[in-house]
């Protein structure tokens, strides 16, 4: 999202939009696979969008383990300068970092 928000530089309003995008978009590609899809199927996809963990394994918890082992490590890295983007870019600049 960040990268199509890119145009030398970004703006927030810029960056409100194109998730707001992405997100209707994403929102109409679910709304035809439940439309379309298999009776079968989408009965348990709306289970699961409700946010039921119904018929869950320790397979499946298995298989996003190699994810959070990449991403938690950055995500703690880039704590310190993500807690000062909840300052305001005014605040951010003063203290040296960069809000791009």
């Amino acid at each position: 999202m960040y990268l199509l928000a890119w145009d030398q530089g970004s703006s927030p309003t810029r960056l409100i939009l194109v998730g707001v995008a992405i997100s209707a978009i994403a929102s109409a590609l679910t709304t035809l696979m439940i439309t379309f899809g298999n009776i079968l199927n989408v009965s348990q996809a709306l289970i699961w969008l409700a946010g039921s963990v119904y018929g869950c394994r320790w397979e499946h918890v298995g298989a996003l383990l190699p994810w959070l082992l990449v991403v938690l490590p950055f995500a703690w890295l880039l704590s310190r300068e993500l807690n000062l983007l909840n300052l305001g870019s005014d605040i951010v600049y003063g203290l040296g970092s960069r809000v791009e």
